[in-house]
């Protein structure tokens, strides 16, 4: 088991806080403000390797990681607010989570991605109500698609990490490319 402690907020690029080990599963919700069709994803070293978890391959290590469904299509605004869930119900295994936020419009024409226009940010809560809030930082990110957050548990220490690094796609049409660039930005990060 692993704990998340308490509230913490990792407002900036580089910041990194320890996890404590006792929870059992973990929600990470990415939250947004306007009408802009952001995406949730998830990448993870797992039981069966590298995995890609999106909006179009919802589950990943043998249904340990699920995610929600796809809020903001076509930029709109979701009934209740813009929020999409990805649910980790297990850990066997899983040494690394990487936590990316894609601007899927800006993804799809090749544009800057609107990352410091929406207030985005992703919350991890545990099976316990611990909370840890991750934002990109403001300024820091330039592209479409950002990894926010890292949840590294290969070591000793589990700890999490403000990533708050972009890429920019020219389109989704190659996914062998970014499957890629997505796992060089959780390797580097």
């Amino acid at each position: 088991m692993i704990t998340l402690e308490r509230k913490i907020v990792l407002g900036a690029k580089g910041a990194s806080a320890p996890v404590a080990q006792s929870f059992k599963s973990i929600n990470v919700a990415a939250e947004w403000d306007g009408a802009v069709d952001y995406d949730l994803m998830v990448t993870l070293d797992g039981p069966n390797g590298f995995e890609f978890v999106y909006f179009k391959v919802t589950e990943g290590a043998n249904g340990q990681v699920k995610l929600s469904g796809d809020a903001g299509v076509g930029d709109k605004v979701a009934e209740g607010g813009n929020k999409e869930e990805a649910t980790i119900t297990s850990f066997n295994g899983i040494k690394r989570l990487g936590i990316y936020v894609g601007d899927y419009k800006r993804m799809e024409t090749g544009k800057e991605g609107r990352f410091d226009q929406n207030n985005i940010r992703v919350t991890l809560t545990d099976d316990l109500g611990n909370q840890q809030i991750l934002k990109a930082s403001s300024g820091t990110v330039e592209g479409n698609l950002c990894c926010v957050g890292i949840l590294d548990l290969s070591g000793e220490q589990p700890m999490i990490h403000n990533v708050s690094e972009a890429r920019k796609f020219k389109s989704l049409g190659d996914a062998d490319a970014i499957l890629t660039e997505l796992h060089n930005l959780r390797v580097n990060a």
